[in-house]
């Protein structure tokens, strides 16, 4: 008895001690004390035995200010320790029927862990019991309970309870505004999270004016590279993409970027989230280079952090297959895609709502392989999932009218992709979203009507397509100018000269700003320019294209066979100008082109020919102007 007397006299000495060292906030040196007390009393009592209730309540307290050291690289091992000391001491306490003045701080510490390591479930009884405790015993400064308010704020979000949630984060607003402390972090700190709640609300306004608010105090009182401040552009860049100023947000996002990439290791996951979100915003932008680079980013980090069938990481698949399809690059969107399907099959099985979008996806990129049967295949795969559906996503519905229509359209048969595309048109005019997708359809109606010779059917859904794309990327967008030269043609044949010139010219403005002057596409597109103008009957300018294309290709090609039309084109402005030297010169040209050509039969050669015997016949050389009117007539 006496050896346990001294062990506990001596073990309440070092309890004593501990106090006073905590007392003082030396952390460490406190629970140096109160763990040679603990180690003491372990000899002789056991584990849940009633004397060790007071060292259990000590130890529990100081390993949890432990875990809330911003310099301390073993928090959580810390407050894990801290939960088990804290469940120790309840339950001795419960033992002996007792409730201790400080249970609801120990109850607190136990759901502090639980938050800490995001089991909000378990956390969210013990922070509501700790902040009604705290009320009543801190009413004249409520500023106190402020760090608990917004761990609590954070349970409920995380919880999905965002009415409660935002209560709370109001309640800690007003008291700190209240307090009018100049540019206090944690304001901003709260400013922030109501933002992100008015965010998920859909409220972008709201959440947009409580970010900027939250900004203007984190760039006076945080560091440059703070994650918090990379937090908050991230935010403005997110609301700025929603408000579609793709600059401005892009701003915001790159300096979000740049201090993730500063303060982060190169595969932390909240990396993976900013490259994610800028390459939506590069792909929007049809810059899709950079877009892929970014995606790719994030998916080599996904995939080390991340299972290989996480939802997640399907997403990014499924981002980055769109992407390289945007790209024109098929058969990687394919290989991408098919990532996307397998990690989808494995969680949902191949009859769920969510390989929808897959399947679709799939189907289109195997039309533009021209392998119509394959996509058929993910088309019908798709249809099958949704007539089991009671109430399908009309969205998803629309989409697979579209492609379905599309892959009609390429298989000739135009009155089946109009009856689909149509269907598709009035679903989306009746869920009010749009997006690309609702131009893409719009314009391959007019392709559609314009095959069917219902030009004024066609010219209607080509200005529609143009008019949701014009709001979604700007007018001066590389994507519209198809259309540009659809309409073009379309009021061409409709003899309407001043609107086909008009439309031209906008075709002509956006590719004088993207056209590579040594790149011989660029040479294909002045020269087509130039035949446009010539149906117009607009002969200078068609004359002023024709060269332009035939200096880029002499520059970067001379002599190529595939250059022939070129000089036919310009033959034949030089023939409609009565100029027939330089007619003659330049048609020989064409012709030795063409006759370097595998294919001695081509059409455009048979031209050549006959323009060639009627100018040879002006200059009454009748023996060449006969011969190559025989050639015409063999083709």
């Amino acid at each position: 008895m006496e050896s346990i007397e001294k062990v506990t006299v001596e073990a309440k000495i070092l309890q004593i001690k501990g106090d006073e060292e905590y007392k003082h906030t030396n952390y460490l040196e406190a629970f140096n004390f109160y763990s040679k007390s603990h180690s003491l009393r372990m000899l002789h009592f056991p584990i849940m035995h009633s004397r060790n209730s007071g060292i259990y309540k000590r130890l529990a307290k100081v390993l949890f200010e432990f875990g809330n050291e911003s310099n301390n690289n073993n928090k959580n091992q810390n407050l894990l320790e801290a939960k088990i000391y804290a469940k120790r001491f309840i339950k001795i306490k419960q033992i002996q029927g007792k409730k201790s003045k400080c249970q609801i701080f120990i109850d607190y510490i136990i759901g502090y862990y639980y938050f800490k390591n995001c089991l909000y479930a378990k956390a969210v009884k013990r922070k509501e019991n700790y902040i009604e405790f705290l009320e009543k015993k801190l009413k004249k400064n409520p500023l106190d309970c402020i760090n608990v308010y917004i761990n609590l704020g954070v349970i409920y979000q995380e919880l999905n309870e965002m009415q409660k949630s935002l209560a709370i984060y109001e309640k800690c607003r007003n008291i700190l505004e209240e307090a009018a402390i100049p540019n206090n972090s944690v304001l901003g700190i709260v400013y922030n999270n109501i933002g992100n709640i008015y965010y998920y609300f859909n409220d972008k306004e709201k959440a947009f004016e409580l970010y900027e608010k939250c900004a203007k105090i984190f760039k006076v009182v945080l560091l440059p590279n703070d994650h918090n401040l990379a937090s908050n552009y991230l935010n403005l860049g997110k609301c700025y993409n929603e408000m579609n100023d793709k600059k401005k947000a892009l701003e915001f996002l790159e300096k979000c970027r740049l201090i993730r990439e500063t303060i982060f290791d190169p595969n932390h996951f909240e990396l993976a989230q900013i490259y994610d979100i800028l390459g939506m915003v590069y792909s929007s932008l049809n810059e899709n280079k950079k877009a892929i680079e970014l995606f790719e980013k994030c998916r080599l980090i996904k995939e080390k952090q991340l299972p290989l069938n996480n939802l997640e990481l399907a997403n990014t698949y499924f981002a980055l297959g769109l992407t390289y399809d945007q790209n024109n690059e098929k058969t990687k969107a394919l290989e991408i895609y098919e990532k996307c399907r397998i990690i989808k099959e494995s969680i949902f099985g191949n009859d769920h709502f969510e390989l929808c979008n897959i399947y679709n996806s799939i189907g289109s990129i195997y039309i533009g392989l021209s392998e119509n049967k394959k996509a058929l295949a993910y088309f019908l795969k798709c249809k099958l999932i949704l007539k089991k559906e009671l109430h399908p996503d009309l969205q998803c519905l629309a989409n697979l009218y579209c492609n379905l229509g599309n892959l009609y359209s390429t298989l000739n048969e135009k009155l089946k992709a109009l009856k689909l595309l149509e269907k598709c048109k009035k679903i989306r005019e009746k869920i009010q979203i749009h997006d690309l997708n609702e131009v893409s359809v719009y314009y391959s109606l007019g392709l559609i009507y314009s095959k069917l010779n219902e030009n004024k059917n066609a010219i209607i859904h080509f200005k529609k397509s143009i008019n949701i794309r014009e709001k979604i990327v700007g007018p001066n967008d590389n994507r519209i100018i198809g259309v540009y030269i659809e309409l073009g043609n379309l009021y061409t044949i409709e003899k309407n000269k001043k609107k086909a010139i008009k439309f031209y010219e906008k075709y002509e403005n956006i590719m004088a700003n993207i056209l590579n002057l040594n790149n011989l596409e660029s040479s294909f597109i002045y020269n087509n320019l130039g035949s446009y103008y010539l149906n117009l009957n607009e002969i200078k300018k068609s004359l002023y294209y024709y060269k332009k294309s035939r200096t880029i290709y002499e520059k970067v090609k001379p002599d190529d066979p595939n250059s022939a039309i070129i000089y036919s084109n310009l033959g034949g402005i030089y023939f409609e100008l009565n100029k027939n030297n330089k007619a003659i010169e330049f048609y020989e040209k064409g012709r030795s082109l063409f006759e370097k050509q595998e294919n001695h039969f081509h059409r455009d050669l048979g031209i050549i020919y006959n323009q060639l015997g009627l100018l040879y016949s002006f200059k009454c050389e009748n023996e060449k102007g006969i011969e190559l009117f025989k050639k015409c007539k063999y083709i």
